[in-house]
């Protein structure tokens, strides 16, 4: 979790907070690596050097000869590389490539993941990520061959107040057809266009329509639904905003007489403290513990539930969970099931266990670091535990596996990971296939061929990375037109909250 920082090296009088996730992001962590490895025979010299100006400072004391001479060799090092390493002639921006990467060599010296170093488009990448609301008309959809299907409206935008419904095709965007575009592509078109106008062209059950939206502020960090007399609450981040969504979809429940409810925090990789003490405070009485802080010192510090925030009170609740769900996102998964005895399904989390702060610096990038551990309610530690869900249930395999893009064509008697992954694709999608090995078999074969005859493709019977690319689409369509039934976890939860 993120938590507010009193420090600030910043020219503006503000305090910057940074999304503490699972810090799996494989971008940062990989360019991080890399960058040290490049650099690691200078890291540490540069690293002291760079900070002596701001942080040694305070610590070295008159006639400190150790430290002084530890200075004196850093400087040294750090000219060295600046003005006489051969090779620095011909890198761009010499001196702010020693010092990033000093510091990022710095930050990994002490091996935890989750303190480090951002550039400032990272730090202001992530810092939008948590704001919990973008400029859009307040859709999400997912692209097929020919179109892009809509699958739910975001309360309170201005896609809701247009009318549209989870289900209409997008045909066109501003008079630009969408077939054959990314989801990425799509959004570029609606959000990076010169007028905040957006002109749609949907597909309405077989009639076309145009509908014109102007882009807007959209909260977009939760949503929810009822299902069968359930109501479901997806949590997707722990974001500046997201306790004011929570409060608006549990006010609708309450109004509809919803008593039972399914949380959803698969895939919800954590947020800020603050965020998760509101949103457990819907559902836990007052003045109760959501979890403990330890700092350095070994302090406690406990955060407990607001008086201020109305409390909901539901006959039955579960968690949904998986590997990704971290940080905030199993802080309110621990409290609700220590202090609630609430169910919890799906996968061991990802033990996320720590809090962190962030000191910005003027040129907007920032150094985010770990400040304490956190423990549960009942003085539990999940760091690198993660935490075990009363019911173990898999998704299919097929929204798991991935492919790989080559121009490798795969026949009857070839082993390999793209014939194991149109194995599962096609099977998932009604295809009989006699295995799922990655062995292609003539069961195979036939199943490729069943496939490409039901959806007007050349019948060739073998896997290259176009039938794959298919597959995959084939398979995002299935998954979201038959989510309810085809959701294992999802069905489980309903299951649990209906006592059966």
């Amino acid at each position: 979790m993120e938590e507010k920082n009193t420090e600030n090296f910043s020219d503006e009088n503000k305090v910057v907070r940074v999304k503490l996730v699972r810090h799996r992001w494989p971008d940062e962590i990989a360019a991080r690596r890399k960058k040290q490895r490049q650099i690691m025979g200078t890291i540490l010299a540069c690293a002291l050097f760079f900070t002596a100006g701001f942080a040694l400072s305070s610590f070295v004391q008159p006639g400190n000869s150790g430290m002084s001479a530890s200075s004196n060799k850093m400087n040294t090092v750090y000219e060295v590389m600046k003005e006489l390493w051969y090779f620095g002639k011909d890198m761009d921006d010499l001196e702010n490539t020693l010092l990033d990467g000093a510091i990022n060599g710095l930050v990994d010296s002490g091996g935890d993941p989750h303190t480090m170093y951002m550039d400032a488009e990272l730090m202001n990448r992530f810092i939008s990520n948590l704001e919990g609301s973008f400029e859009g008309v307040g859709i999400q959809y997912f692209p097929t061959s020919d179109r892009a299907v809509i699958t739910r409206i975001i309360k309170n935008s201005p896609a809701e107040a247009a009318g549209l419904l989870a289900g209409d095709a997008i045909l066109k965007i501003n008079n630009q057809s969408v077939e054959g575009k990314t989801s990425t592509e799509i959004k570029s078109m609606i959000t990076e266009s010169e007028s905040k106008d957006v002109v749609l062209v949907l597909d309405r059950s077989g009639e076309e329509m145009d509908v014109t939206l102007t882009r807007a502020e959209i909260e977009n960090s939760a949503y929810g639904y009822v299902l069968d007399q359930v109501g479901i609450l997806e949590i997707s981040s722990f974001a500046e905003t997201t306790a004011h969504e929570v409060g608006l979809y549990l006010e609708e429940f309450a109004a509809q007489g919803i008593n039972k409810l399914i949380i959803d925090l698969r895939d919800n990789t954590g947020g800020y403290l603050v965020s998760v003490v509101d949103t457990a405070s819907y559902f836990l009485p007052d003045d109760t513990v959501i979890l403990k802080q330890e700092d350095r010192a070994g302090e406690i510090t406990e955060y407990k539930t607001k008086s201020n925030i109305h409390n909901y009170d539901f006959d039955s609740i579960a968690l949904l969970v998986n590997e990704n769900t971290a940080s905030a996102a199993e802080v309110l998964t621990a409290a609700l099931k220590e202090q609630k005895d609430v169910d919890v399904i799906g996968k061991l989390t990802y033990g996320k266990g720590t809090v962190q702060q962030s000191i910005p610096f003027r040129d907007g990038s920032a150094i985010k670091y770990t400040v304490a551990q956190w423990l549960t309610p009942k003085d539990n530690k999940i760091n690198g535990v993660g935490i075990t869900p009363d019911y173990d249930v898999d998704l299919p395999k097929a929204l798991s596996i991935s492919y790989y893009e080559d121009d490798t064509v795969y026949e009857v008697d070839s082993v390999a990971q793209n014939v194991q992954s149109a194995q599962y694709y096609l099977q998932f999608n009604g295809y009989s296939v006699d295995r799922t090995d990655g062995y292609f078999s003539e069961a195979t074969r036939q199943a490729i061929l069943a496939f490409q005859r039901d959806n007007d493709l050349t019948e060739t019977g073998v896997i290259d990375t176009e039938l794959l690319v298919r597959l995959f689409s084939a398979t995002t369509y299935t998954w979201f037109e038959n989510k309810t039934e085809l959701d294992t976890q999802l069905v489980k939860a309903m299951e649990v909250v209906n006592g059966r």
